[in-house]
C-alpha cells in the first residue's frame, strides 16, 4: 500500500484520492524478469504516488535493470532520453491517473474498473497474499481508495446511482449492486466464496453497463445534432 509520496525529498503522506497523480505498474515475479523456464509468472499491481505539490514538476519513470525494477525521477521539464534503451535496461509500461475531488466521468470510470478486473487487480496482494482483496473497495474506483477512515461518504460516489434505494443506506453500498440476471450482488456471492464466478458477474455487468451507457450517449449526441 502506498505510505508517502514517491518522492524522497517530500515526507508528504498519503490519505485519500484526491490530489496529486497515481502511477500503476505491472510488475512481475523474478523468475519471469530473469527468464527462468518452468514456472507460472504471476503479475502484481503496484501504485507510487505523488502529491499534489510534486506532481506539477516531477514525473515517474520505471525501468528493470538487471532483473530488478527501478523507479526514477523526472523533472516535467527534462528532454526525454534519446530513443533506444542501453543495454540489460527495460523500460517498463505504466499508467498515470491525476486525481481530482469530482471530476470523474462515470464511462471513463467503468472502463477502468472493467480493465482493472481484466488486468487481474483483484488478485491478492504481493506485500499482504492472505488477505483477499474486496470488489470495488480495493480499486482506485473507490472514492476512499487508501483511506482506512473512509473519510468521504459513499453518496458522493458514482456507483451510487447503480445501487437500489433499499440498499443505499448499507455500510458497503456498492456491494448490492445487483450483477446478474438473478439479482446476484458482491454481497451474495462473496458469501459463497467463489471469486471466479464473482469476477465472471462483475466483468458481465460492467461490459452492459458501458455498452448501455455509451448508446445513450451516441444517441444523445445525434439529437443534439439533429437539432
Amino acid at each position: 500500500m502506498v505510505s508517502k509520496c514517491a518522492n524522497p525529498a517530500c515526507s508528504t503522506p498519503f490519505r485519500y484520492l484526491r490530489e496529486g497523480k497515481l502511477f500503476q505498474l505491472y510488475s512481475e515475479s523474478a523468475s519471469r524478469a530473469t527468464g527462468q523456464e518452468g514456472t507460472q509468472h504471476p503479475r502484481h499491481l503496484e501504485y507510487f504516488w505523488l502529491c499534489g505539490h510534486c506532481a506539477a514538476t516531477i514525473k515517474l519513470e520505471f525501468e528493470r535493470k538487471d532483473g530488478e525494477v527501478v523507479v526514477r525521477m523526472r523533472h516535467t521539464n527534462e528532454a526525454p532520453e534519446p530513443a533506444g534503451s542501453p543495454a540489460g535496461k527495460e523500460v517498463l509500461p505504466h499508467r498515470e491517473v491525476s486525481l481530482h475531488r469530482d471530476d470523474r466521468d462515470l464511462l471513463e470510470l467503468l472502463k477502468f474498473e472493467l480493465k482493472f478486473l481484466e488486468d487481474g487487480g483483484y488478485g491478492r496482494s504481493v506485500h499482504d497474499p492472505h488477505t483477499p482483496t474486496r470488489i470495488f473497495q480495493d480499486s482506485i474506483a473507490c472514492i476512499n481508495f487508501g483511506d482506512p477512515a473512509r473519510s468521504r461518504p459513499c453518496e458522493e460516489c458514482l456507483l451510487m446511482g447503480f445501487v437500489p434505494e433499499k440498499c443505499q443506506h448499507e455500510d458497503v453500498p456498492c456491494h448490492f449492486i445487483p450483477l446478474t440476471e438473478k439479482g446476484e450482488t458482491v454481497a451474495d456471492l462473496e458469501g459463497r466464496d467463489n471469486q471466479m464466478k464473482l469476477e465472471e458477474a462483475l466483468a458481465g455487468w460492467l461490459r452492459a453497463a458501458i455498452q448501455r451507457l455509451e448508446k445513450e450517449r451516441a444517441g444523445n449526441i445525434a439529437e443534439r445534432k439533429a437539432v
